[in-house]
C-alpha cells in the first residue's frame, strides 16, 4: 500500500511539473480563461452601455483580454486580479476601436498605452 502512496505522489509530482508555461495545461487554461473573459466582457459592455451605441464589443473585448493576458502565464492569470489594469486595457482598445488615438489616455487619468 505505501509503494502505491509513493508511486502516486511521483507521478502528481511529474504531472506538476508537466504544468509549466507552454505545457497542454498552461494552453488550455489560457484558451478557456480568454473565451470566458472575452463572454463575460461583451455581456457586461452590452449591459452598461447606452443603447444604439456603434461598438463592435466582440473586437474590443477580445482586444482588451489580449492585452491583459500578454506576456503572462496561467499562474500569473490565475492570481491576477489587477482591475484597473483591465480597465485601462478596454478603454485604449474602446478608443482604438473607434478610431481615435491613444494619446488622450494620458489626460484622462495619467494611463499610458499599452502597446
Amino acid at each position: 500500500m505505501r509503494a502505491i502512496s509513493i508511486l502516486a505522489a511521483t507521478a502528481g509530482l511529474a504531472a506538476l511539473a508537466a504544468c509549466g508555461e507552454g505545457s497542454a495545461f498552461d494552453n488550455g487554461f489560457r484558451t478557456s480563461y480568454r473565451e470566458k473573459a472575452v463572454e463575460g466582457c461583451v455581456t457586461g459592455a452590452r449591459s452598461a452601455a447606452p443603447a444604439g451605441v456603434p461598438v463592435d464589443f466582440q473586437r474590443v473585448c477580445a482586444c482588451a483580454v489580449d492585452r491583459h493576458m500578454e506576456g503572462k502565464s496561467a499562474t500569473e492569470l490565475m492570481r491576477d486580479d489587477d482591475q484597473a489594469a483591465a480597465q485601462r486595457a478596454t478603454e485604449q482598445c474602446l478608443r482604438e476601436s473607434m478610431g481615435q488615438s491613444a494619446a488622450p489616455a494620458a489626460a484622462d487619468g495619467g494611463s499610458k498605452p499599452t502597446r
